[in-house]
């Protein structure tokens, strides 16, 4: 699972902090560059000069048009706070008495307090306020006569003129800022919509069984963890998936397997019975001799039967082979010359080279049976009866092997064969511990069957053939 190093709001708020960082030094930064080009290029005489006598014409038309006497004070306030985005001060005298004035209204009441501002403006410079249109270098205040409903008085007016301009582009640089945060955090929450959306995407192949495809593991925080998670998910169900798919093969190969290997006892008991209904044997001993094998056959079928109903319904659990040392005689003996027998009887000429060793291996029983069965039923299938089938037991180098060679009939074709015989009889051997070799040409046909030995002789004990 991955490991989560920073999580989802973590990653938020670095994301707002670095976003909100940004926007501050670009804001310092266009706040510094503007506030320079605005004092360079309009806080200078000319610049002034001209604002303030447009100021000053203006207010000439305003009491014109509106007949305003120098006592107007809630006109001249009106007009003042017009242009409060130019932070106008306003003072009006008639015959050396103070009419009106603005400073009174946005800073104090006193009129005494309001002369002295005014006063000491004019203690400064005083060549700097004139009487008729003009303005004096380096002056504050612009001083003109303009005649009101009540007679001529003197005007002097005051204007912070670049002050609807800095704040114009401190609100732009806002602006700007705030615009710059949303963008650089936007492309944070981008990348985690595109991954989150690659993610949907790939959900929905899962979803269609497409189990192959890897889920994309993009950073360490909680997103990156949930696909994590999905791609653990998913190897999990992929993995559950062929396992139960190997589990259904297994149970097809094992029902295969089982069924052909009951046909092959079955031929045989058929073949007993219809000899014993038609009378074919000679004295009672044959006859007892044919029904024993009818009945190790019925045998042998129940017991395939009973392991195959244990392996479906009894057991979940895959059936343990329990192997018997045996001497190798006291093993084969029998079950070969039944084998033998089973030939003569349907036709074949055998040859036997059969040399004894004196030790023991480790066989089932069962499978014993089952292998030869097998092999008597691709005899039969298979072989030319015209040419003996040749049987040879012999052991070297402390290995046993028992082989059936045979010729092939020529018109027999290939397709006539499943392999399923063969494929048991590997798959038996192996669970002996043995090996099953089988060698096939043109013409020719061969398997062994091979074991080790679990004991040395001293001596082979030989005999002839069935």
């Amino acid at each position: 699972m991955n490991k989560i190093t920073r999580g989802l709001i973590g990653e938020t708020l670095l994301a707002v902090v670095l976003s909100a960082l940004a926007g501050i030094m670009l804001y310092f930064a266009l706040n510094t560059g503007v506030t320079y080009f605005i004092s360079t290029h309009l806080d200078s005489a000319a610049y002034i000069e001209k604002k303030s006598n447009q100021a000053i014409s203006q207010l000439e038309q305003y009491v014109s048009e509106n007949n305003i006497k120098t006592t107007d004070r809630k006109q001249l306030d009106l007009w003042v706070n017009k242009k409060h985005m130019e932070y106008l001060l306003l003072h009006i005298s008639k015959d050396g008495c103070s009419t009106y004035n603005s400073v009174e209204l946005m800073f104090c009441t006193d009129n005494e307090n309001v002369e002295n501002i005014l006063n000491q403006a004019e203690d400064i410079k005083t060549d700097s306020f004139v009487l008729t249109d003009g303005f004096g270098s380096g002056s504050m205040f612009v001083k003109r006569t303009l005649l009101f409903a009540d007679g001529k008085a003197e005007v002097s007016l005051y204007g912070s003129f670049d002050r609807k301009i800095y704040i114009n582009a401190m609100i732009a640089e806002i602006m700007i800022s705030v615009i710059v945060f949303i963008i650089i955090f936007m492309i944070f929450i981008r990348k985690k919509i595109i991954y989150v959306k690659k993610l949907e995407q790939e959900i929905k192949v899962l979803e269609t069984g497409g189990l192959d495809k890897e889920i994309t593991v993009e950073g360490t925080d909680e997103i990156s963890s949930l696909a994590d998670g999905l791609n653990e998910m998913r190897l999990t169900l992929l993995k559950n998936m062929e396992q139960q798919e190997e589990m259904r093969k297994a149970n097809d190969d094992l029902v295969v397997a089982v069924s052909h290997d009951l046909r092959t006892p079955l031929t045989a008991l058929n073949l007993y019975l219809e000899l014993l209904h038609e009378g074919k044997y000679e004295n009672d001993e044959q006859f007892h001799a044919y029904l024993d094998k009818g009945r190790n056959k019925v045998a042998q079928i129940k017991c395939m039967s009973d392991r195959l109903f244990e392996r479906f319904l009894l057991s979940k659990e895959e059936v343990t082979v329990i192997l018997e040392e045996c001497t190798i005689q006291y093993a084969f003996e029998d079950a070969l010359s039944g084998i033998i027998d089973f030939l003569h009887i349907n036709g074949f000429e055998t040859s036997c080279k059969v040399c004894w060793h004196v030790g023991s291996v480790r066989i089932c029983t069962d499978y014993i049976c089952r292998i030869l069965d097998n092999i008597s039923a691709n005899i039969l299938k298979y072989a030319d009866k015209a040419e003996p089938v040749v049987l040879t037991v012999n052991c070297e180098n402390d290995t046993f092997t028992i082989q059936f060679a045979n010729r092939i009939i020529k018109h027999k074709k290939k397709s006539d064969s499943t392999g399923v015989g063969v494929r048991n009889i590997h798959v038996m051997m192996e669970q002996m511990k043995g090996k099953c070799i089988v060698k096939q040409t043109k013409d020719n046909y061969s398997i062994s069957l091979q074991w080790k030995c679990v004991q040395d002789a001293d001596k082979d004990r030989k005999g002839s053939s069935f």
